[in-house]
């Protein structure tokens, strides 16, 4: 599987709320047995980084998805 797939899936992973321990180790190549290549740092930036994105703007949607409610119940109860 591609580095960058698998990031994906461990992406995708952390945000439907799998709190699994990340094992790092599995992302070197198969090919090349170095034990700490230049994509496994950017692999993990790339993680907190998307996720934090992810976090960031549902928090951005739900704050407004609130807000809307309380407006809609706000007016139900003034008419």
């Amino acid at each position: 599987m591609p580095k960058y797939l698998r990031i994906g899936i461990q992406i995708f992973r952390n945000a439907i709320g799998d709190i699994a321990v990340i094992d790092y180790g599995l992302w070197k190549d198969d090919d090349n047995k170095v034990g700490f290549t230049i994509a496994q740092p950017i692999a993990v930036f790339l993680i907190w980084a998307i996720w934090l994105l992810y976090i960031f703007f549902m928090l951005i949607v739900m704050l407004n998805f609130i807000i809307a409610e309380v407006g809609d119940t706000y007016n139900a109860v003034k008419e």
